[in-house]
């Protein structure tokens, strides 16, 4: 049987703003004010779709089993996101309502970023908003959710999504446990980086694996990202070489066998040869 077709840039593309929710992280205050630090998510309908969408309803499914549990209630769930018959797994966590049914959530949502639906969400600078009070609740107020997503409207304009890297596909596992290819629908290569480092510049989700790999956290990852490249914000236009500058850094790390995560700079960003840390 021929493997099954995915066009991975229509995969990991951003979703429609108005899609896109966001929560309360923390609250403080500033100047007597109460802010918050929000962070954004997308409901697991918006990835079922997205998955309906690209692969077909029939090219995919979700299982899920309970890691742990809490009088009778799922805390944390293992989701397996199975596409074209190529699985890829990670865990959801509960919420405070619902716990089963939010942890399963979580779980689908988590798999998918596996596969690159979402991830760019991680990518996304901080974001800090005006803090409504309802009864006992604090919410973020209509005004700054508009205010977000018309951000994030702005961002998707100016800094549109990089192609897949590669038209090779994807690997998983099989239901036996073997390794398997999924082949990607033809898409364009991602730009070439000059030809003095003779390689392909990787994509930003690509960046973000490896950076992963490496221990470092979403939001070192972020910060590591505006300290390499001098650009921050949803105006700023990245380009071949801030991916370049990014991904010998990772390389640097990398080679030198750095998986502690922690600090995002710890190496000299004027040389970033393995070993040389930054004064």
């Amino acid at each position: 049987m021929d493997p099954c077709e995915i066009n991975w840039q229509k995969l990991r593309e951003p979703f429609p703003p108005q899609d896109v929710e966001f929560r309360i992280q923390s609250v403080f205050e500033r100047n007597g004010k109460k802010q918050a630090i929000v962070v954004p998510y997308i409901d697991a309908r918006a990835v079922q779709d997205r998955l309906d969408d690209v692969v077909g309803p029939e090219n995919w499914s979700f299982n899920w089993e309970p890691l742990m549990t809490a009088n009778g209630t799922v805390t944390v769930a293992k989701g397996t996101l199975t596409i074209c018959g190529v699985s890829k797994s990670d865990v959801g966590d509960a919420g405070k309502t619902e716990p089963t049914k939010a942890s399963v959530s979580d779980a689908l949502k988590r798999a998918g970023v596996m596969w690159g639906i979402g991830r760019y969400i991680y990518a996304l600078d901080t974001m800090i908003t005006g803090v409504e009070t309802r009864g006992k609740s604090e919410c973020i107020p209509a005004e700054d959710v508009k205010r977000l997503r018309a951000a994030l409207a702005r961002e998707a304009q100016a800094q549109p999504t990089a192609p897949f890297a590669s038209d090779s596909g994807e690997t998983g596992t099989d239901h036996q446990g073997n390794h398997k290819r999924v082949a990607a629908s033809p898409a364009p290569k991602a730009p070439q980086a000059p030809a003095s480092l003779g390689e392909t510049v990787p994509d930003w989700a690509a960046l973000l694996t490896m950076a992963r790999e490496l221990g470092i956290g979403e939001q070192d990852w972020r910060d590591t990202v505006r300290a390499l490249t001098h650009k921050s914000g949803p105006g700023a236009q990245w380009t071949d070489d801030d991916r370049r500058v990014c991904h010998d850094y990772l390389l640097a790390r990398k080679q030198d066998g750095d998986t502690s995560g922690g600090a995002p700079i710890s190496y000299d960003l004027h040389e970033l040869t393995p070993g040389t840390r930054a004064s």
